[in-house]
This record gives structure tokens, C-alpha cells and sequence, in this order.
């Protein structure tokens, strides 16, 4: 949300200052959504998740860790941080 609020201008803070309101509408909560995307926010965050995960990843396979254990954490390294939807 930092980035998100960082980056938007005047209209768009209107829209994020909303968060949190227990009345919000689907529309509401899509305008948030929309801002969130449009400030470059989310890409943001999930730039930093793969950097992470990329980097743990690394570790793990260079470790002196079994190879069916090196698979099995990639893998949960995948689940945990990739997106299905």
C-alpha cells in the first residue's frame, strides 16, 4: 500500500483512503484495485515475490540438501508464491 500511496496522485489517494471502510461496494473494492494496479503497486510486489523466491530457490539448489528434498521445497517455493488466478 506504501508504493500504491506513494505514487498516486490526488484522485487516486481519494480512492485508497477508503480502505478499511466496512461499506464498501464490489465496485468500491474494484476502483481500490484498479489504483493499486495503475501505480505500478502490484507489480511492484510481485516483482519483489519472485525476486525472493528466485533467491531462495538458488540457495536451495546449491545447497548439500538431498535432491528429492531439493524438489520438494522448490516446489512449495512455487506453490506458495505463484499466482492461479
Amino acid at each position: 500500500m506504501a508504493g500504491a500511496l506513494q505514487r498516486a496522485d490526488d484522485a487516486q489517494r481519494r480512492v485508497l483512503s477508503r480502505i478499511g471502510d466496512p461499506s464498501l461496494t464490489d465496485g468500491d473494492v474494484a476502483d481500490i484495485q484498479e489504483v493499486i494496479r495503475a501505480t505500478g503497486a502490484l507489480a511492484d510486489v510481485e516483482g519483489n515475490i519472485e525476486g525472493f523466491r528466485n533467491k531462495a530457490v538458488g540457495s536451495i539448489e546449491h545447497s548439500n540438501l538431498p535432491a528429492p528434498v531439493v524438489e520438494e521445497l522448490v516446489r512449495m517455493a512455487d506453490r506458495v508464491t505463484r499466482r492461479t488466478s
